[in-house]
């Protein structure tokens, strides 16, 4: 399952009010993890995380490389 971030995931951030700490701790990753998604070194891979950023921020955030593996 890939995805990608349709916003920027540092402005969805401040917008919605969340901390990356806190954000990584509601996700329960580090906050490493959360600053390599902000600075586009990475992205989430993990399917539980994806359904966790999908609950959270929907097609605001987050869209699927393949369309059919969206919840």
């Amino acid at each position: 399952m890939k995805i990608r971030f349709k916003s920027n995931l540092k402005d969805w951030l401040q917008e919605n009010r969340w901390k990356p700490k806190e954000f990584a701790e509601k996700l329960g990753v580090k906050r490493q993890s959360v600053h390599n998604w902000m600075d586009g070194k990475i992205t989430p891979r993990r399917r539980e995380i994806i359904h966790q950023l999908y609950e959270l921020g929907g097609e605001e955030l987050i869209e699927f490389v393949n369309p059919a593996e969206r919840p």
